[in-house]
């Protein structure tokens, strides 16, 4: 896939994570939290809350890879992202399937996260 159309497809999921984790729009996708994340958000002790507005934050700069399949057979695509929280670098990958958008994955990275659009 060229690189700019990788570009407008992140783009175009970016705006969908951005209607899932802004309270002022109808919400045509929903955000959901595998329970795979549960030990970021005891560990950094926060609330979904939280880190849903860095997700309302997130730009083409925030874009790490995908779309790709999941190496599990699930369906839809899945979206990896890096972010900064706490003073951390935070790797977070995401499944699109339907109107759901599902984390399920959240932690510091273990490596550094290239971030292709920046």
């Amino acid at each position: 896939m060229q690189k700019s159309e990788r570009k407008k497809m992140a783009i175009s999921f970016i705006e969908k994570l951005h209607e899932a984790t802004n309270n002022k729009f109808s919400h045509e996708y929903t955000l959901e939290y595998a329970s795979s994340t549960n030990g970021f958000f005891a560990n950094y002790n926060c609330f979904r809350k939280e880190i849903n507005s860095k997700l309302n934050k997130f730009t083409i700069k925030n874009y790490h890879y995908g779309p790709s399949n999941d190496h599990d057979g699930y369906p839809g695509e899945v979206w990896e992202f890096g972010f900064v929280f706490l003073g951390q670098e935070i790797y977070i990958k995401f499944r699109i399937y339907k109107k759901y958008i599902v984390c399920f994955k959240i932690h510091p990275s273990t490596k550094k996260i290239r971030y292709p659009f920046r």
